[in-house]
């Protein structure tokens, strides 16, 4: 009975965190080259026309962040659907403050639950210890746009940072997943044909997207 206890108390705990940060999330003013990427204008439009930045290389045309190109990508693909999606249920302008709400809040979540089960071993709500760490994680270090004190937020109050910052960090951690499974011992053998596809995949994203991640893969594999 007092398990039980517990386990709804910490349920509450994370379900009314994530309730709060995405309120938040959906009240912060909308900062940083939203416009400029999300038009584009025609800075942004040549980083987006050359992913691999090969015209910087080959010809005197200077991109803005050519080795960002999913810093961009991402934002101008969402941001030129999901408010449109949106307008459906909410006013042109509120789609605008919902969409920025949604991504942080899918971050936010995201980057919780990941390492949640790094921590435990176990990812289920209805498991106690994970339940406690979520909380723990969620609430201290990514709670509302301002975290755990101001300069250690993870979740920009720019949405645009956010993108280049803590959402590209999850990729990060998802090319690590299959990697840290096998240090700590859950899963043995070499990886799969699937795992090396998808770190494939995943390498060529965290390259050329925010320009922490590099730096990151480096000092955790120290």
């Amino acid at each position: 009975m007092k398990e039980r206890w517990y386990h709804w108390a910490f349920l509450g705990i994370a379900l009314l965190d994530l309730l709060v940060s995405y309120y938040c999330y959906r009240q912060t003013p909308i900062l940083g080259d939203i416009a400029n990427i999300v038009l584009p204008t025609e800075n942004y439009a040549a980083v987006l026309s050359d992913p691999l930045g090969w015209r910087v290389w080959t010809t005197s045309v200077v991109h803005v962040g050519p080795n960002r190109f999913f810093a961009h990508w991402f934002p101008y693909t969402y941001f030129n659907h999901v408010p449109l999606w949106l307008q459906a249920f909410f006013h042109p302008v509120e789609s605008v403050y919902v969409a920025c709400g949604l991504v942080k809040l899918g971050t936010h979540l995201s980057i919780s639950w990941l390492l949640s089960y790094w921590i435990v071993g176990r990812a289920s709500l209805r498991y106690l210890p994970f339940l406690r760490v979520f909380a723990l994680i969620s609430t201290l270090i990514l709670a509302s746009p301002y975290g755990y004190f101001l300069p250690l937020r993870i979740v920009d109050q720019s949405v645009i940072y956010t993108f280049a910052y803590a959402f590209s960090f999850l990729f990060v951690l998802l090319y690590l997943h299959p990697f840290v499974c096998r240090y700590i011992g859950w899963t043995k053998g070499n990886l799969r044909w699937w795992e090396h596809m998808g770190c494939g995949l995943l390498s060529f994203v965290v390259v050329f997207h925010g320009p922490v991640n590099a730096p990151s893969i480096i000092i955790l594999a120290v």
